[in-house]
């Protein structure tokens, strides 16, 4: 029976949300796990679950089974890290060896220094280790203070590149106990998972509350027909960079927490200030964009302890995988709309981050997400606002008049423009005369200058899109109208 509390859109999100993980989990890829669990949230708190297969043994995941979430405990060293920083106790910019100072780099053999900030955002010069690093999560903490006395070895100049670096974020962990004289599991507990009610995240599963439902790990290497199963390792150096265990519902609060610092109305301001997670969200190292997903991003790079990507249709995009032998997991969330996913699995075979990249990216659509949470210029609203009505109306682009800037029209004649123009309706028809306010038919909107809209024609879509430069009366200087999905100029 329905819920006569439940509001229709918070059904109507749990319809698209359901619908999303369906298409995203056929058979074939649940098959690559012994069991799981996929979650869509949105900003006001809503929570779908779509869980599958097996925790262990026969035991059925539920929404509420706990999985290692390997390197999305990134996210929480770095919101430690930041935290005090913002309380004067950690300099992001001071060499490592003023809090480690044992600690030895070397490049081509010459000591060097490297910072606190250059190990968080992967730019430290250390190289990728991530198939030795991941059975180091019990290496005790002395054998990692022992590996920096004896010397660490860098492959780039420090702050030359992005190379993502586990033992560099192990050493940022040793930075914080050496600050606050704590267990960085003690200071993560005590700044984020108790005052936002994190009840089933932990660092060990002695930790999670008596009778917590908790998957455990299996290896397949033939496609899952059969799998062996892979032991916990215990708590060690490396536990702050991949040794968390969580719930989606959990993870759902930690990534509204996060994306609500987008929002007039950050959450829980007093646990890390709006202003320090945005600087999280944001970019320091730009790494490369994956060959598969190059038309639909921008950029990618790496912030403090999350991926940052810029999404073409949807502006930014943060998330965060993990892997560990016996365990795949990714966590993802839309900045403008605080739309989040979580997908974890109990096998390293399952790639989690394929399918919360697909979750997400068909929610955001059908919900027709915009890009960013932003109030336009008055002058770029009314400036789309009239380029949209002579597009409807069939009116000349030289009647935009004191809209546009000196260099318009000279670019490209308002002839050359009608003449585009009427090409394109051409092919797909003239503009429908019953169309939603243009306000709600922004689909981007990267800055308060820029705007980009649809106009729905007989046969497709227009895409419109418009940029003012900051004059003391802002002005027109570009416009763009071509077919919807265009990557051309």
């Amino acid at each position: 029976m329905p819920d006569p509390h439940r509001s229709d859109a918070a059904h109507d999100f749990e319809t698209l949300a359901r619908r999303a993980m369906a298409r995203a989990l056929p058979t074939d890829v649940r098959e690559r796990a012994r069991g799981g669990v996929a979650a869509v949230s949105d900003g006001a708190g809503n929570v779908v679950a779509h869980p599958f297969g097996a925790a262990h043994a026969e035991t059925p995941a539920d929404a509420d089974t706990v999985f290692r979430i390997a390197s999305m405990s990134k996210s929480f060293l770095a919101a430690a890290v930041l935290a005090l920083r913002d309380e004067g106790r950690l300099d992001l910019r001071a060499p490592i060896r003023d809090y480690l100072p044992e600690a030895r780099l070397f490049w081509q053999g010459e000591a060097v220094d490297v910072t606190c900030a250059q190990l968080l955002c992967n730019r430290s010069g250390m190289p990728e280790d991530n198939a030795w690093a991941d059975r180091q999560l019990d290496l005790s903490r002395d054998a990692l203070q022992a590996y920096a006395a004896a010397g660490l070895t860098l492959s780039l100049p420090p702050g030359s590149g992005y190379q993502y670096s586990n033992t560099g974020m192990a050493l940022v962990g040793a930075i914080v106990e050496a600050v606050t004289g704590q267990p960085i599991e003690h200071v993560v507990h005590e700044r984020f998972l108790e005052p936002l009610g994190l009840a089933h995240t932990a660092y060990t599963v002695a930790d999670l509350p008596n009778d917590t439902p908790v998957a455990e790990g299996y290896r397949t290497f033939d496609g899952g027909r059969e799998f062996r199963h892979e032991p916990f390792l215990k708590h060690g150096a490396f536990g702050c960079i991949g040794g968390m265990l969580s719930t989606v519902g959990d993870i759902g609060r930690w990534m509204r927490f996060l994306a609500s610092a987008f929002t007039a109305e950050p959450e829980h301001p007093h646990v890390l200030r709006p202003t320090t997670r945005l600087e999280m969200q944001s970019a320091f190292t730009p790494a490369q964009i994956p060959a598969e997903r190059a038309e639909q991003l921008e950029s990618a790079g790496y912030g403090y302890g999350l991926v940052v990507e810029q999404d073409r249709r949807f502006g930014r995009i943060l998330q965060h995988a993990g892997g560990l032998p016996g365990w795949s997991s990714h966590m993802r969330w839309h900045a403008a709309s605080g739309t989040g996913v979580v997908v974890f699995a109990n096998s390293d075979s399952f790639g989690a981050g394929t399918r919360a990249t697909e979750i997400l990216r068909s929610v955001l659509n059908d919900t027709n997400a915009s890009s960013a949470r932003i109030d336009p210029w008055p002058e770029a609203l009314d400036a789309a606002k009239l380029v949209d009505a002579l597009i409807r109306s069939g009116g000349s682009l030289a009647r935009l008049g004191e809209f546009a800037a000196p260099n318009l029209l000279p670019d490209v004649p308002a002839e050359v423009r009608d003449r585009q123009l009427a090409e394109l309706t051409d092919r797909f028809g003239d503009p429908l005369e019953q169309q939603e306010p243009l306000e709600r038919r922004i689909t981007s909107m990267p800055n308060a200058a820029e705007l980009q809209w649809g106009v729905a024609c007989a046969y497709g879509d227009l895409e419109c899109s418009i940029r003012l430069v900051g004059l003391p009366t802002p002005a027109l200087q570009s416009l763009k109208i071509a077919v919807a999905g265009s990557t051309s100029d």
